[in-house]
């Protein structure tokens, strides 16, 4: 009948067979791994969680909490088996070289566009996804809309496609990381302001030629505008965008997509947005940055949202202080008014005003 320890390998390899990466917070995995921890005596059903057990003497201390044991029992076996399938294979005429992230919906790999012989990136949907119509649409959805764009500030999409029952997007490569991650690594981890307004100004640009072609994304944030060599914005992930004359709804009515932190508060509220949701999206992405704080915080989401309500705008100058030129804070304060009439009327008027700055 096999082991428990064989039952647990034999589980996260179909986990690995069908796609699903072995992290340590996979519930499957979890459950697993935690049928493996001997049961609690009583004395240590009692202790409580957040207090250290007593190790053995001459014994590697063990974990404090059977939720701590099973975690690191999961991620020792996640290292063992840490492999992506898809290494070294091939999909979409592109030979798949590493993961570069992973998501809830799906998995981003460098690769190795053969018949060019060029680096680019492949997203493929978890096969969790692949008997969701609506989902399979967005994904198509998503090379569709960056197809018509003509900015050098958003990532091209170069193919979209299926393989051996894989849905894939071959996407331009970008080797900089996001604007969250470059401004982490600063002094401060913030960005200063001769580079922050060059790449606001940059992302104003493509969001400009979206508000022409009458696409809003949606989910605008740190993670979302990558940097090509430090250098050069490039606005990724229009996965759920909103194409404002649209026929084909993909999303139901009042359904919240995004992320709540950057999100514009009518956003958040279900109501029809237009470039302007974007436009806050933009300016509180912006905020974080310059400042290194979240423009709000909240311990739920609705606590989070309610504060949006109350927010009138947001200011780095307040947060940072008065070496931050007043004439960019207060074009982030317009940006980020809480409501949408009170914001510029179109990216172009973000870029009148950027160049005023002369920054």
């Amino acid at each position: 009948e096999g082991s428990e320890d064989d039952k647990v390998q034999t589980r996260i390899t179909h986990l690995q067979g069908i796609g699903r990466e072995p992290d340590p917070v996979d519930s499957d995995l979890y459950f697993e791994a935690t049928r493996l921890l001997p049961e609690p005596t009583e004395e240590e059903a009692a202790e409580p969680v957040d207090q250290p057990a007593t190790p053995p003497a001459a014994v590697t201390p063990v974990p404090s909490s059977m939720a701590e044991a099973a975690a690191d029992l999961a991620a020792d076996l996640a290292a063992d088996l840490a492999r992506d399938p898809l290494i070294g294979k091939t999909i979409g005429g592109c030979e798949i070289l590493e993961v570069l992230g992973k998501g809830a919906m799906g998995t981003v790999y460098r690769a190795r566009q053969v018949s060019v012989d060029r680096e680019v990136a492949v997203k493929t949907i978890l096969p969790d996804f692949f008997r969701d119509s609506e989902f399979i649409e967005r994904f198509r959805r998503e090379a569709r809309t960056v197809g018509r764009f003509h900015s050098p500030y958003v990532v091209q999409i170069h193919e979209v496609g299926s393989a051996h029952g894989i849905h894939f997007l071959v996407m331009e490569y970008v080797d900089g990381g996001d604007l969250g991650e470059f401004a982490r690594a600063l002094p401060d981890e913030r960005l200063d302001v001769p580079r922050g307004a060059r790449f606001l100004r940059q992302a104003c640009e493509a969001l400009l030629d979206a508000e022409e072609l009458k696409i809003v994304h949606r989910d605008l944030k740190p993670a979302n505008l990558l940097l090509a060599r430090g250098r050069t914005v490039k606005i990724t992930d229009f996965g759920i965008a909103k194409l404002r004359d649209a026929t084909l709804q993909l999303t139901a009515t009042q359904q919240m997509m995004g992320t709540p932190l950057y999100m514009s508060p009518e956003q958040c509220r279900g109501l029809d947005v237009d470039h302007r949701a974007d436009m806050y999206g933009l300016g509180t992405t912006f905020h974080h940055v310059f400042t290194g704080e979240p423009p709000l915080t909240g311990s739920s989401i609705f606590e989070l949202l309610h504060a949006k309500d109350r927010t009138p705008c947001f200011r780095p100058r307040d947060t940072v202080g008065e070496a931050f030129p007043a004439e960019l804070s207060e074009i982030i304060a317009r940006m980020t008014a809480r409501s949408a009439e009170d914001r510029y009327r179109s990216f172009s008027e973000v870029l009148e005003a950027l160049d005023a700055t002369g920054l």
